[in-house]
């Protein structure tokens, strides 16, 4: 490799070249998890998670001691590690096990583009992709969707690994499962997986022990839980919304996605025809089943609207933008430019958006959440009841460790989960209440009943911008 001069030979040293663009790649992704885990603020999401793992913890059984809109894997996932770790109320140690899971995805999505793609260097890059585009969508924050993704990535490639092997279909059925028992939406994976299975030679067979595999935890949960758990599955989390607003919100989804996160795709999807014109059985399965994972995860947002939404979807197109480009003979330099353009946006999403806007220049925002925990309690101590009225203050359920009130028939419900009624109800009900000035996310907060409850009680001030009124 090294002639008598002492200089690389040029093969030696474009190796070298890769290897170290492939070391600046992994930091640049390792990076912006490392100050999250330091200064990121908690998301309400993250909150009401980790606040139903100390429930548990303290003897607390979901869906019949308190209700409880998910499945329950991953809060006894954490429970388990709690439980193993001694870890008390301590959001960095869970945020650090979350970016391992986000991790073990990648590496998942390196294996699987491996599969399809049949290049390790294209491979390499969308799990790059895939992994800064995940943090900049609330991929920086505890949330039930990776570890969703982390089984059903793992069963969708066992599934084309192992694609003749009748008992790891049964562990692939497993890994639907869940994946579905980490959240809901996982059940997305199940259609995927039975359209991989199709193209089998035993695919009748192998179907009937998908669904094995599948059911069985699933019945496991039904024999713990009985009916209360099957309440938990429609993944609707209790709230109606017009048959409309969930179409807008799909198509919103639909354009954030080709115009903000993967705007390479919008290119990539016109130039289908000519990559498939003479393609082969199993390229255009493989095509087939990137297309319909992201039209499946795409319908989540028939539900609800929100950006964590598409971490399930961004493992698949960060395959298929690559797989489209091993492809591409003709037009490449138009797909190119769309692909920097994708790429660049991510970079920029990560690192000014969120690296530079809220770990550097706003990391007292974290810092503030702790101290309104602290001020919280230097009130109320840890006894009585609390209900958090803004959705921003969520994480001080966690923080502060309390309970709110009507706990079995509400739970942690905030937000779109509770209706007029259920707001009134907790209001009357709690022994402490907390609220921002401007607490403007739902209709119910500004109804003349709330406000008329807020005015015959004084506020007291625990920060710049929240009060807290004693019942």
């Amino acid at each position: 490799m090294i002639n008598r001069f002492g200089i690389l030979n040029p093969v030696a040293r474009s190796k070298k070249m890769k290897y170290l663009l492939f070391a600046l790649l992994i930091l640049i992704c390792i990076i912006p998890d490392i100050l999250a885990v330091l200064y990121a603020p908690i998301y309400f999401d993250s909150g009401y998670y980790l606040s139903i793992v100390e429930r548990i913890n303290d003897g607390f059984i979901p869906y019949t001691d308190f209700t409880l809109a998910y499945t329950p894997f991953v809060f006894y996932f954490f429970y388990f590690l709690k439980s193993i770790f001694s870890v008390g109320i301590c959001y960095e140690f869970y945020l650090i096990v979350y970016f391992v899971i986000q991790l073990l995805c990648a590496v998942l999505v390196y294996q699987i583009a491996k599969f399809i793609i049949n290049r390790k260097d294209f491979s390499f890059y969308a799990a790059v992709l895939f992994l800064l585009t995940s943090h900049w969508n609330d991929g920086n924050s505890v949330l039930l969707e990776t570890p969703s993704l982390l089984w059903g990535l793992l069963g969708f490639w066992l599934s084309i690994k192992y694609s003749e092997k009748f008992a790891v279909i049964v562990a692939v059925g497993c890994c639907v499962a869940l994946s579905f028992l980490s959240k809901q939406y996982g059940i997305v994976f199940l259609g995927l997986i039975t359209f991989l299975i199709l193209f089998n030679k035993t695919r009748w067979k192998q179907m009937a022990l998908l669904y094995l595999g599948f059911l069985l935890p699933i019945l496991c949960c039904i024999i713990i839980w009985k009916s209360a758990f099957l309440q938990t599955v429609s993944g609707s989390y209790g709230f109606k919304i017009p048959f409309l607003s969930h179409i807008d919100k799909v198509l919103e989804a639909t354009k954030q996605f080709f115009f903000h996160l993967f705007p390479v795709l919008m290119v990539g999807l016109l130039l289908l025809p000519i990559i498939l014109r003479n393609a082969d059985k199993l390229k255009i399965r493989n095509y087939c089943v990137l297309l319909l994972s992201i039209i499946g995860f795409l319908l989540q947002f028939y539900f609800w609207y929100s950006p964590h939404y598409f971490l399930y979807i961004i493992p698949f197109a960060s395959i298929l933008t690559f797989l489209i480009l091993s492809d591409l003979k003709k037009h490449k330099w138009i797909y190119n430019l769309f692909l920097i353009l994708t790429i660049g946006y991510s970079f920029y999403s990560v690192y000014f958006n969120r690296v530079d806007k809220i770990y550097i220049k706003h990391k007292n925002i974290k810092q503030s959440q702790y101290d309104t925990a602290k001020a919280i309690l230097g009130e109320v101590g840890k006894s009585g009841t609390l209900y958090i009225s803004s959705i921003d203050l969520i994480p001080e359920y966690y923080l502060t460790n309390m309970i709110p009130p009507n706990f079995k028939i509400i739970g942690y419900g905030f937000g779109p989960a509770l209706n007029l009624k259920m707001h009134l109800q907790q209001l009357e009900s709690a022994d402490y209440i907390i609220i921002t000035q401007n607490q403007r996310d739902f209709d119910y907060y500004e109804s003349s009943e709330s406000l008329n409850f807020f005015k015959k009680r004084k506020g007291i001030r625990i920060n710049s911008n929240s009060f807290l009124y004693e019942k």
